[in-house]
This record gives structure tokens, sequence and C-alpha cells, in this order.
């Protein structure tokens, strides 16, 4: 069946980041120019969020990154800034 997630902006995707086989969607806020943006981990089933990190400028890409073995334990974003150019930012979990 068909599943929507509200306020998902244009950096979203499916990630597993804790290595155990369960998706999350990985996914930045709806807001067209903000000065910060926030990626957020929600739980497919329901929506709900279990996480957020925030960064400078707006979220326009997002991919799972394995460093250290199997598993994808950290987010790539691709970040615009405001005043211009762009960023890439790694946001790894808590070990």
């Amino acid at each position: 069946p068909w599943q929507t997630a509200a306020a998902v902006g244009a950096g979203a995707a499916l990630v597993d980041v804790s290595g155990d086989g369960t998706l999350r969607l990985a996914a930045s806020a709806d807001a067209a120019v903000p000065a910060h943006d926030s990626v957020r981990l929600l739980r497919l089933d329901d929506g709900a969020p279990e996480g957020a990190v925030e960064v400078p400028g707006r979220i326009l890409q997002v991919a799972a990154a394995a460093l250290d073995g199997p598993g994808a334990e950290a987010l790539l974003l691709g970040v615009w800034l405001p005043g211009g150019g762009a960023q890439l930012r790694l946001v790894r979990g808590a070990r």
C-alpha cells in the first residue's frame, strides 16, 4: 500500500542506520529556503520520529554510508548554504 510522509523536503532516502535490516526514512524539512535544516529519522510504519540533527543551510541530498564495515551507520548530506556554495556533511550515530 501507498504511504505518505508529511513535511518531507528535497533531501530524503531510505536508510538502515542501525545495520539491523530495519529501514527508516531520513528526511529533510519541507521549508523552501531555511537558514537551518534538520535531517530526521522517521519510522516507516507510523512516521514517528526517532531522532534529528540540525545543520546550517538546506539539505538537498541524503545518502546512507557504511564506514566501518557492513551496515550503514552514517548519513552523508549534501547541503546548500544560504550565502552560496555547498558542503558535504557526515552525520554519524553514537557508538
